[in-house]
């Protein structure tokens, strides 16, 4: 699934969409004809629809509407991961809230890679990254597109092998090694914008989330492929959510995890209190219900509980590395506020107690 690599839109012509659908069986006769590049988005890659027209004797089910996505050249061009997601699911016979990817293609020697993407404009609408959370309906199909994609990676003997790396506790040990090494540059870099409470939080997470974290990863059991990053803007939401769902992008951040960490960083990075109140334990519940609808077995709702609050705890981390990536601080002191909350709330320091065990739930 790979055809000659596009470094400029102004490569995508009649003839190498022609020989690249054909290569990838999108195209069983005839051929392209015209393409007309029309502008995109504002992103930080380069996206541009193209709008194709075919010679007569081609299929109807060849795609009039594509987009091309290339890296800018004055960014992090670093787009294996994301090749790697759409090559592993290409030719498996599966219905997964995805975009369908006609050809994809990187060079680890140029730092360069293209996806040629199905266009869902007519059907769908995106939505900017935003401190505005989705609708409700669209947080019930978001959840079980997660659930639906979790489903099929849950314990497949694939993880770790051709499909990510297994979490080990060399890197837990590693992951909790930075934090302690970042956290008194941040603390200090807040001075009292973080309170004595909250640096006692952190001081706790730093002290006793690791053999709770090691213990859950390293199991073997109950792991899934996650996509790393499920905010707003990484959902295309259908223009009829009736008889439409959504489809999940951006997959350049996916790795081998609990499931229940994108549901925390969905609904504890990104939601106030109130919002959580009222959604957060009905949405745990539906994508809960919804793996055991897909095929989960042996993952109790005790079980599912226990690893949103774990990864939770392990999400308050999350705007500490924003911030030594040089994020702007009216992202991540947002998510560090909610992130703190969520913590209150859910009762988190339970998890980090010696006498609260990691309930060997997980055992093959």
């Amino acid at each position: 699934m790979a055809g000659t690599l596009i470094t400029e839109i102004e490569q995508v012509t009649s003839d190498w969409l022609t020989e690249t659908l054909r290569a990838n069986g999108h195209l069983s006769r005839g051929r392209a004809v015209a393409v007309e590049k029309k502008p995109g988005p504002r992103a930080i890659s380069i996206i541009t629809p193209l709008e194709v027209r075919y010679s007569d004797d081609a299929p109807s089910s060849a795609p009039s509407r594509l987009i091309i996505k290339i890296p800018r050249p004055d960014t992090d061009r670093d787009g294996d991961d994301e090749i790697r997601f759409y090559k592993l699911i290409a030719d498996q016979a599966i219905n997964l809230p995805v975009i369908r990817c006609y050809d994809a293609a990187y060079s680890s020697e140029m730092g360069r890679f293209h996806l040629l993407l199905e266009d869902l404009s007519e059907t769908h609408l995106s939505q900017p990254p935003s401190q505005l959370p989705p609708l409700k309906v669209y947080c019930e199909q978001i959840v079980d597109a997660l659930a639906k994609v979790h489903a099929y990676w849950w314990n497949a003997p694939r993880l770790g092998k051709e499909v990510g790396e297994l979490p080990t506790e060399a890197l837990v040990k590693e992951e909790m090694a930075w934090a302690a090494k970042t956290f008194p540059a941040f603390a200090d870099f807040l001075g009292d914008r973080l309170s004595d409470t909250r640096r006692a939080i952190f001081r706790r997470v730093l002290e006793s989330l690791r053999p709770k974290l090691s213990s859950r990863l390293t199991s073997g059991n109950h792991l899934t492929l996650v996509h790393g990053d499920p905010h707003i803007g990484n959902f295309l939401y259908p223009r009829d959510p009736v008889h439409d769902t959504v489809r999940i992008l951006d997959w350049k951040s996916y790795h081998v995890n609990i499931g229940l960490d994108d549901l925390a960083h969905m609904m504890a990075v990104f939601w106030f209190p109130e919002r959580r109140a009222r959604l957060e334990q009905e949405l745990l519940r539906q994508y809960h219900n919804r793996l055991l609808e897909y095929g989960v077995t042996g993952y109790d709702w005790e079980i599912c509980k226990q690893d949103y609050r774990l990864s939770v705890i392990r999400r308050l981390l999350y705007p500490m590395w924003q911030w030594e990536r040089g994020a702007p601080p009216d992202i991540w002191w947002h998510h560090l506020e909610r992130l703190m909350l969520a913590f209150d709330d859910l009762k988190c320091d339970e998890i980090l107690s010696t006498h609260y065990p990691i309930r060997d739930y997980f055992s093959k």
